[in-house]
């Protein structure tokens, strides 16, 4: 259960409580006067613009009891709002002005990922909002009550609408989300306690009690990096740290959602005032925030990589392109000069420092290569210069922009670099071997004692897309005083394949020549083993990776990695009631579910059509099938022969 089924869980619950007290009664009107009636807070119809609404359209006032809300709202928009007040008090508790565009009836609690809406995050005010309008939304139309509405009753949303007096746009939202998305049983609740997430070992303990930093925590795959990021968000909280003083980031959205999910079961009322988010999301805020002092608008706009594309493609003839022009395709290139464009805002290279730099270049070329070469970078630092001009004078901001222009405005304002190092005393970093070099120098202008980062310069795979594991090489000379602790328990891999990952953690190019101490495995050895064949194609190859699968038992885990040290997770035990779900392996409804979108894997699915006779399903995610169906192997290649290993544990 993530964090926002959570929020759906608790709606229904209330909706339970309250409707009991209204007699069953479904109607809005009856529910909100039966919370009024359960909370003794009671709701108040006040003119628009009135005092009591502080400025926004509805107000929870705690200390009087009373709910202040727009009077010249329609019926069904005002029982939004109320209940979204009446979310206010059941989730948090707080005083609350909310706004007209904090509450909104259809919006969804992930953002589209369009513009500066991929990389917008939310504060811990604007994610309190998102909370209340899902729980206001689940509270009024629970999606076990529509589907029955729907479904068995056979009534439309204009009938549920009229029936429950709630907007008709709610209704046809919550229903395409109750219809299309299974609703997590009310039962099902995961408590921070019994996953164990506070129950650290040894070296977990070391690194998340720390006293002080600057502290790099190294922890490989299966070594409980989670569980010891939340330990230590735990142990600022137990000091007495304030949430709202605690920063935590991390590289993606998906791993920003995945880290206050986790770390909400721990502690749900901390976790809504810590900031968490990605670095682009924190630049963003920066930028809202004190942006003007670089010149930018109050509300700055971002635009998205096809936003980009559509800006050269209008100004294609003043660009002069000659060695990336071409005739029958004359944005074709395009693309790949943003990319260059892009790869150079990551490492703080403005379009004259590409210029000097394509300059020399061309002055220290001897062969016709490198001149063709320097003649190319200089074509790519004309068009930077173009496009980065055209974004100042419209005052866009691009996504590179975003973690550039907020180290720009950071070292050239002191007292706003004060402000947030003032603000923000405790820095938390998840992933950091997945940061470009950006956001390595975001923190050095904003991390003091405070900073406490974790990664593992072994699973950078990001590099494509401008990750910088040197931040990680880079630790102690960026935070001078910094220490190290590393996690010593594998709690994921049977013996034999922390063994094996032990021998080829040294020969790794990421770490080569650095000692390596092998982990301590939790577990049993349970008969996994690890086989090195050499197969002499890419056809024997699929093939003998194609028998591996389909040999495999219920308790094998053999999962993909390609070049990273992923080692496989926890097997799946199969119970009575799961087994006939995912027996054999991944045959599902007589298919095989193959998890791997590489084109360079495709000889495995197509390996099993062939001998087996039946059709793949590509699922494009490792986690959209048991674990038990998640191959792996860790190919290395050289030029005369294709080297398999496969695990089996």
């Amino acid at each position: 259960m993530n964090h926002w089924d959570d929020i759906r869980r608790k709606a229904r619950a209330q909706h339970t409580i309250v409707c009991a007290a209204a007699n069953g009664n479904p109607s809005a009107t009856t529910l909100l006067d039966a919370a009024a009636h359960i909370t003794d807070i009671q709701s108040v119809p006040v003119p628009a613009g009135d005092s009591l609404l502080d400025g926004g359209e509805a107000v929870l006032d705690r200390e009087v009891g009373i709910i202040w809300y727009n009077a010249d709202l329609e019926s069904e928009l005002a029982a939004f709002y109320i209940a979204h007040e009446y979310a206010h008090f059941w989730l948090d508790g707080e005083y609350a002005t909310c706004t007209q565009s904090d509450i909104d009836a259809e919006t969804s609690e992930e953002c589209a990922p369009i513009g500066v809406q991929r990389v917008e995050g939310y504060s811990p005010e604007e994610r309190r909002e998102r909370e209340a309008n899902v729980f206001a939304r689940e509270f009024l139309l629970p999606a076990d009550i529509l589907q029955q509405w729907y479904v068995t009753d056979g009534l439309h949303a204009r009938e549920i609408a009229a029936r429950v007096g709630a907007l008709e746009g709610m209704v046809l939202h919550q229903l395409a989300r109750s219809l299309l998305i299974p609703v997590v049983p009310d039962g099902t609740q995961i408590d921070g306690s019994a996953m164990g997430l506070l129950d650290l070992d040894l070296s977990q303990q070391e690194a998340a009690y720390a006293e002080q930093g600057p502290l790099l925590v190294e922890a490989g795959p299966g070594t409980g990096k989670t569980r010891t990021l939340v330990g230590r968000i735990a142990f600022l909280l137990d000091k007495g740290v304030e949430p709202s003083a605690i920063l935590a980031l991390t590289f993606s959205n998906r791993a920003a959602e995945e880290m206050r999910s986790r770390f909400g079961f721990v502690a749900p009322d901390a976790a809504r005032r810590i900031w968490m988010g990605t670095f682009h999301a924190f630049g963003l805020e920066l930028l809202r925030k004190f942006g003007t002092r670089l010149g930018l608008p109050a509300r700055v706009s971002v635009i998205d990589p096809v936003d980009a594309l559509f800006l050269l493609e209008r100004v294609l003839p003043s660009l002069q392109l000659d060695y990336y022009q071409n005739l029958y395709e004359p944005t074709m290139y395009l693309r790949d000069i943003l990319a260059a464009i892009s790869r150079a805002k990551d490492e703080l290279i403005s379009p004259t420092d590409y210029t000097a730099l394509a300059e020399r270049m061309r002055a220290n070329a001897v062969t016709r290569e490198e001149v063709e070469a320097a003649e190319k970078a200089l074509e790519v630092a004309r068009v930077y210069t173009l496009y980065q001009d055209y974004l100042d004078q419209k005052h866009l901001l691009d996504f590179g922009d975003l973690i550039f222009k907020a180290i720009i405005l950071l070292r050239s304002c002191a007292d706003i670099r004060t402000q947030v190092q003032r603000t923000y005393t405790h820095i938390l970093i998840d992933e950091y071997q997945d940061v470009n070099r950006a956001s390595g120098l975001l923190l050095c202008e904003i991390a003091g004692a405070g900073l406490w980062v974790v990664g593992d310069i072994r699973q950078a795979i990001y590099r494509w897309r401008g990750a910088a594991p040197s931040n990680m090489r880079l630790f102690s000379k960026d935070f001078p005083g910094a220490m190290v602790q590393t996690l010593r328990r594998n709690y994921r891999s049977q013996p034999v394949i922390v063994d094996v990952f032990a021998t080829l953690a040294p020969q790794m190019r990421a770490t080569q020549g650095v000692s390596f101490t092998s982990w301590e495995p939790y577990r049993l050895d349970a008969g996994g083993k690890v086989l090195l064949e050499i197969a002499e194609d890419p056809a024997a190859e699929g093939g003998a990776l194609s028998l591996a699968y389909s040999s495999c038992s219920h308790r094998s885990s053999v999962r993909n990695s390609g070049h990273t040290n992923t080692l496989s997770r926890e097997p799946f035990r199969a119970t009575r009631d799961t087994r006939s779900a995912v027996a054999p392996l991944a045959r599902l409804r007589g298919r095989w579910a193959w998890p791997h979108p590489s084109s360079t894997l495709c000889r495995v699915p197509n390996s099993l059509r062939r001998r087996h006779r039946t059709a793949v399903t590509g699922t494009g995610s490792k986690r959209s099938i048991p674990p038990c169906a998640q191959i792996g192997q860790r190919c290395r290649e050289d030029l005369t022969a294709r080297k398999t290993w496969i695990c089996t544990a």
